[in-house]
């Protein structure tokens, strides 16, 4: 059914998604985040740009951008970061394409799907897509972080289905478990 939906939405071959990675010496982690972003099925990865915003990286970041985008075949440019929100800022102004995606360098896409089925319920309910996250880090911040966001998410995000009065999401309904994985 997602499949199906996809190829009748991507009959050309224009960019319909644009990924934004703010990093700064992240040369152990960017090279597994671009190779998950090239796993994903039923996306044809030269259909997403890849701005990755660096702040001046003094360890290997750049060399393994590079070696990501060679290995993978990513369609990926290197643009002037600085802090978190400024290189967000500066993929954002780039952007041409109908969907954006924000990600951290050390995230994955553990879920080989989980592209694909966003861009169906985008394009099916036209809203907001958010999935359950998952830290892979030992760092207590980082998993308070994670299992607050995830309660919240349960909780208090809403959706409109079938021209219904907004309720809460039901388990998997949008949310996919466990599809971003950070350290």
């Amino acid at each position: 059914m997602v499949k199906t939906f996809l190829m009748k939405k991507k009959q050309k071959k224009n960019n319909w998604l644009t990924i934004v990675i703010p990093c700064k010496n992240e040369e152990k982690y960017i090279y597994n985040t671009l190779e998950s972003i090239s796993k994903q099925v039923n996306v044809d990865v030269e259909t997403i740009k890849i701005y990755v915003a660096d702040a001046n990286s003094t360890d290997g970041t750049i060399e393994k951008i590079n070696q990501a985008k060679n290995d993978f075949n990513l369609d990926l440019k290197i643009i002037k970061g600085g802090p978190v929100a400024v290189g967000r800022n500066n993929g954002a102004k780039l952007v041409k394409t109908p969907y954006v995606l924000f990600m951290d360098a050390d995230a994955t896409l553990e879920n080989p799907m989980i592209l694909s089925y966003s861009l169906y319920y985008t394009l099916k309910y036209k809203e907001l897509i958010t999935c359950k996250l998952k830290s892979t880090s030992n760092d207590f911040l980082s998993k308070l972080f994670f299992s607050s966001f995830n309660l919240i998410q349960k909780y208090f995000f809403f959706h409109e289905k079938n021209n219904q009065k907004s309720k809460k999401v039901k388990k998997n309904d949008y949310i996919f478990p466990n599809n971003v994985c950070a350290d």
